[in-house]
């Protein structure tokens, strides 16, 4: 293993000499310099190659905007923050701007040398996927379509339709589909494709300030069934890593890459201002007819009237109608909206689809409720 070159921009005695304590036995970090200004850095990372930056937040400067100014300078280098405090506003202008981890001081050794180890790795991760997807990747002419997929009721079927949507709008060989969970505690969009991820939206964020279109499509993973999927994170309590601008720059992105990005939204009222549904070509609310979950739904329109979301963007869609439950136009009635699509019930089915990692359209191509996606995929496509 070659010895990872690491910078230290910092300026105090006390500095240097605890990371020259702590890296005087460790065989595979180098430190390569000590440099007390920005400019020297600067000077250093154009005639080096350096693996990692330490910048110490003790400099003339806010070391957040010096990170800033020498990201968007060199790319390559992963640039570590050693603070005094840890504060949320700090983290949170940390993961924006790029930088790996921000570590408090007094330095705890093994700490350090994970941290520089890991923002090392995904470095190489990034060259390397670089030089997998060069020249592969094109940009799409023209804006993506986002269709995000919404219910504060839990159990109401909206990653099941989610899926089958983003299989049936794959079905034009022309169009690029992507899923992307963004429920990010519980969700399981991956599991109702049979997807085992290399990568999650945990990923793309370590390295938001990199991502383009030529580039994210690496973090993806590609379906046999002929979709993309951006699995949400696999650790619990992933939404405290990943804040709204996040985000807002994934799916902005994608758009660049993909005809229609597909978005399963959490199940709770307050993401009403998350940009999966701000930023929506069209939000499917997806309610059951029954009277709690058009109750919970009601409560979601007024909340979105309040906050004036453009009243055309809302489809309602209902998902296992056909029952003895409330009527179509019983619900619309109470809405003060129309029946956007609806999903017949199939419950056996559908759950042993679910359960195998098999959409449901695929599996039974031929059944009415499959024909309810086609039908719903249509309407999206061609909304006149």
């Amino acid at each position: 293993m070659d010895a990872i070159r690491v910078l230290l921009l910092g300026k105090t005695d006390e500095i240097r000499n605890k990371i020259e304590e702590i890296f005087y036995q460790v065989d595979y970090i180098m430190l390569t310099g000590k440099v007390a200004t920005e400019q020297d850095a600067m000077m250093v990372l154009a005639n080096n190659i350096i693996d990692v930056l330490l910048i110490d937040s003790d400099l003339e400067d806010d070391s957040y905007d010096i990170a800033d100014r020498i990201s968007s300078e060199y790319v390559e280098p992963a640039i570590i923050i050693l603070e005094n405090t840890l504060l949320e506003e700090n983290i949170h202008k940390a993961f924006l701007i790029g930088v790996r981890d921000v570590l408090t001081k007094p330095l705890n050794p093994s700490e350090l040398m994970d941290s520089i180890y890991k923002a090392n790795e995904q470095i190489k991760k990034r060259t390397s996927l670089r030089k997998e997807n060069n020249g592969k990747i094109n940009k799409k002419p023209g804006r993506g379509k986002i269709i995000t997929v919404y219910s504060t009721k839990g159990g109401a079927g909206k990653t099941f339709i989610a899926a089958n949507l983003a299989v049936a709008l794959a079905k034009n060989k022309e169009k690029k589909v992507v899923l992307v969970d963004l429920d990010l505690d519980f969700g399981n969009a991956g599991l109702a494709l049979n997807v085992n991820p290399k990568f999650t939206i945990l990923d793309i964020v370590d390295d938001i300030r990199n991502i383009d279109y030529e580039f994210i499509e690496s973090y993806l993973t590609l379906t046999t069934y002929g979709i993309w999927v951006l699995p949400s994170g696999s650790r619990l309590m992933a939404n405290e890593f990943i804040n709204m601008d996040h985000i807002e720059i994934i799916l902005k992105t994608l758009q660049n890459a993909f005809d229609y990005i597909i978005v399963d939204m959490p199940g709770r009222i307050e993401d009403i201002g998350n940009p999966g549904i701000i930023l929506a070509d069209n939000l499917l609310m997806v309610a059951t007819p029954d009277i709690s979950s058009i109750k919970n739904v009601k409560a979601s329109l007024g909340i979105l009237s309040e906050r004036n979301y453009p009243k055309t963007k809302i489809k309602i869609v209902i998902n296992r109608a056909g029952g003895k439950e409330i009527r179509n136009r019983d619900i619309e009635t109470t809405l003060n909206y129309s029946v956007y699509a609806q999903v017949k019930a199939d419950w056996k089915r559908a759950a042993s689809t679910m359960n195998i990692g098999v959409p449901f359209i695929l599996k039974y191509p031929y059944s009415t409720l499959s024909k309810n996606f086609k039908y719903l995929a249509k309407k999206i496509v061609n909304p006149s």
